[in-house]
């Protein structure tokens, strides 16, 4: 009697299954990572729009420096819906003629997620800094 059947053994399925999960974590990881790579270029251009903005109040105030973000013509980012950064506001001191603008203090921290803590912060060089925590270090 031949028997013939159609289809997948229990033991195949399981096989690929189990493949599946190990690729799937292996990949994860890596996914966030990314993703909290891409929230970390979405701070670092709101550092960004806040030092610019800064220099154009200085330059618009005739050397008066931004004290508040409601002083800048930019909302806070860290006010806007879903806003997952705490934007420190910056010391400002306006260029002169032998001085250069500087913003110190300029810093987003991650409020939430699996990367808490992390922080971005943008220095007079405009060179930006990241500190990441967690699964994201």
């Amino acid at each position: 009697m031949t028997r013939t059947t159609k289809g997948f053994t229990l033991l195949e399925l399981l096989m690929v299954i189990i493949i599946i999960g190990i690729l799937a974590a292996l990949a994860l990881p890596a996914y966030y990572r990314a993703s909290e790579r891409a929230r970390g270029a979405e701070a670092t251009t709101a550092l960004g729009q806040i030092r610019n903005a800064s220099h154009r109040f200085c330059i618009e105030r005739n050397g008066t420096a931004p004290g508040l973000f409601s002083d800048l013509d930019i909302e806070d980012p860290g006010k806007v819906a879903n806003a997952q950064w705490t934007y420190a506001f910056p010391s400002v001191t306006c260029p002169t003629a032998n001085t250069a603008l500087s913003v110190t203090g300029l810093t987003a921290t991650r409020g939430s997620g699996p990367c808490k803590d992390s922080t971005v912060t943008l220095n007079n060089t405009a060179t930006y800094t990241y500190t990441w925590t967690g699964p994201c270090a």
